[in-house]
C-alpha cells in the first residue's frame, strides 16, 4: 500500500474528500505532531525539573542531619537509600525506634523496576494463556507495586516535614503535599528550615538546665 492509498484511506475514515479536505487534513496532523512534540518537552522538563528539586532538598536535609554521603541523593534509585537515611536520622532524634528506612525504600524502589520490566516481558505470553484477565491482573499488580513505593516514599517524607517543618503547619503541608503531589517543591522548602528541637532537648526538665550550668 502506497502512502497516498493509506492517505486516502485515513481521509475516507474521517469522510474527507477532495484537495481542500486533503489540505486541511496535512495542516490538522501537522499542528497534532507539534502540539504532540511540545508536550513530550515539556513532560520531560518538568520531571528533570521534579528530579532536581527532590535531590537538592534532600541533600540540604542530610547536610543539616549530619547524614553520610548526601551527593547520593543526585544518583537516581540512590536517592531513595538517601531518603531513607534522612528519615533513620530523624527517627534517632525523636528517640523513637530506628527502623531500616534506607534499606526499606532502596529495595522497594530496585524491587519495584525489576518487577515492572519481568510482568512488562511477560504480558504477551499472559495474554496468550489468559486473554482477558492476564493482562488486567499484571496492570493490578503493577499499580499495587507502585503504590506500596509511593506509600514507602511519604512515611519517609513525613518524618522529615516533622524534623523540619513547625509543629503548627506540618500537618498541613504533608496533606496538601499528598494531595497535589508535589512532595520535591515542599521538601526543598522544608530543608531552608531550622530543625525542630530533638527529643532530648524537648525533654529537658528545669534540674536538667540547672545542671547544664554547672557543666
Amino acid at each position: 500500500m502506497t502512502n497516498e492509498e493509506l492517505m486516502q484511506q485515513i481521509m475516507e475514515a474521517f469522510g474527507l474528500q477532495g484537495t481542500v479536505d486533503a489540505e486541511r487534513f496535512e495542516l490538522l496532523a501537522i499542528v497534532m505532531i507539534v502540539v504532540a512534540l511540545i508536550a513530550l518537552v515539556v513532560g520531560i522538563l518538568t520531571v528533570l525539573v521534579a528530579y532536581v528539586l527532590q535531590a537538592l532538598a534532600i541533600m540540604r536535609m542530610s547536610q543539616k542531619l549530619y547524614v553520610e554521603r548526601p551527593w547520593l541523593a543526585w544518583i537516581p534509585i540512590a536517592q531513595s537509600y538517601a531518603l531513607g537515611r534522612v528519615a533513620e536520622r530523624c527517627d534517632e532524634r525523636q528517640g523513637k525506634e530506628v527502623k531500616p528506612w534506607a534499606k526499606i525504600l532502596l529495595f522497594a524502589h530496585i524491587g519495584y523496576y525489576v518487577v515492572y520490566v519481568v510482568l512488562s516481558g511477560m504480558s504477551g505470553i499472559v495474554q496468550f494463556i489468559v486473554p482477558i484477565l492476564g493482562p488486567a491482573l499484571l496492570s493490578l499488580l503493577q499499580t499495587a507495586l507502585s503504590l506500596a513505593f509511593t506509600v514507602f516514599v511519604y512515611i519517609c517524607v513525613w518524618k522529615a516535614f516533622r524534623e523540619f517543618y513547625p509543629p503548627t503547619v506540618n500537618i498541613v503541608v504533608f496533606v496538601v503535599t499528598v494531595v497535589l503531589s508535589i512532595h520535591p517543591i515542599t521538601m526543598l522548602i522544608a530543608s531552608f528550615f531550622t530543625l525542630q528541637p530533638a527529643y532530648r532537648e524537648k525533654k529537658k526538665t528545669p534540674e536538667d538546665i540547672t545542671e547544664s550550668l554547672y557543666v
